[in-house]
């Protein structure tokens, strides 16, 4: 079963972080998450109290590890910084890969998952 969210046409203001795409064992089994985000514009206040977050953020915590699919389009990130994950962040349990890919300041791979779990698409191009 895929679950779906759609983000269309939202401003998101903010302090690190705005959307934390996240599973975890309470999510009825269903094996794959999948988010649309069309239309919007993330502006990250700069107030400091949370930094190295990207505007989007994916995290797994669960066993099997989960499969992601996130579409970006038309979308604006003002501020944000390139994700910097903790030493927690990377337990091989959650699907962390060395030396992964991390993303940028729009999206974030917090766990370090491979992108045979983690698909990214920004503007109809497949970048990771």
């Amino acid at each position: 079963m895929d679950m779906g969210v759609t983000f269309k046409e939202c401003t998101f203001n903010c302090d690190g972080k705005a959307l934390l795409v996240y599973a975890n064992v309470l999510d009825n089994n269903t094996n794959k998450q999948t988010v649309h985000i069309t239309d919007c514009v993330f502006n990250d206040n700069g107030n400091n109290t949370v930094t190295g977050k990207a505007a989007i953020e994916i995290s797994n915590t669960y066993t099997p590890i989960k499969l992601y699919d996130i579409f970006i389009s038309n979308t604006t990130v003002n501020g944000f910084t390139q994700t910097v994950p903790d030493e927690n962040d990377f337990n091989a349990t959650y699907g962390s890969v060395e030396n992964g890919d991390i993303g940028t300041n729009v999206w974030g791979n917090k766990c370090k998952l491979s992108n045979q779990y983690l698909n990214v698409v920004i503007d109809d191009v497949d970048v990771y």
